[in-house]
């Protein structure tokens, strides 16, 4: 549903996860590349929508993060990184504040 535009946010396995996003596997021929990642632990990840605001992606991190107890961790935000990390995510890991990021979504 995450393809179609129907769901903004997907718990997905680290495998089908990457596959969705390059288009491989049982994935192959859809529309890809469009997701990002916000958590993750070591057999899942919360992917979002590419289109998925920017502060939402910051609340809901901030949400689970708070509330996870060590069980998820911020994913991999480096340039190689299997799936690229969503703004809103990468703020919330880089300790921007919430006022900054609406403000920077509103923009």
């Amino acid at each position: 549903m995450i393809t179609t535009g129907q769901a903004m946010l997907a718990v997905m396995s680290v495998k089908d996860a990457i596959n969705l996003y390059r288009g491989t596997s049982q994935f192959k021929g859809l529309n890809t590349g469009m997701i990002r990642t916000l958590l993750r632990n070591k057999e899942f990840v919360l992917v979002a929508s590419a289109e998925f605001p920017m502060e939402h992606a910051w609340l809901v991190t901030s949400a689970l993060m708070h509330e996870s107890n060590a069980v998820l961790d911020i994913p991999d935000n480096s340039a190689d990184a299997p799936i690229p990390m969503h703004s809103g995510a990468r703020a919330y890991a880089n300790g921007e504040t919430f006022e900054s990021v609406k403000k920077n979504g509103e923009m």
